[in-house]
């Protein structure tokens, strides 16, 4: 097993679907020279953190009855969230 698919299985072990998810767009940005190791580190940790909080706003969202349909864009500083929210009676 490559170094790669391992490391995509332990982050799948430990239910980081996040990093999972953006690990060879950072990993090509890292070899292009553009992101230190910590850079890198710091990344993935902030797309997972990302993925969490759209998928708690979701679940919030739908236990509260709602009919959720949105578009969530983050930018690592600042964070817009465009929500579109139907009744369940509709």
């Amino acid at each position: 097993m490559s170094n790669y698919a391992q490391i995509k299985e332990q982050l799948s072990n430990l239910k980081l679907a996040g990093i999972i998810d953006t690990l060879e767009q950072r990993l090509k940005q890292a070899d292009e020279g553009e992101l230190a190791y910590t850079e890198l580190l710091s990344l993935l940790l902030d797309d997972e953190l990302e993925l969490r909080r759209n998928r708690k706003i979701e679940r919030l969202l739908t236990s509260a009855g709602l009919k959720v349909s949105f578009f969530i864009k983050f930018l690592f500083s600042h964070s817009y969230i465009f929500v579109t929210i139907h009744s369940k009676d509709a």
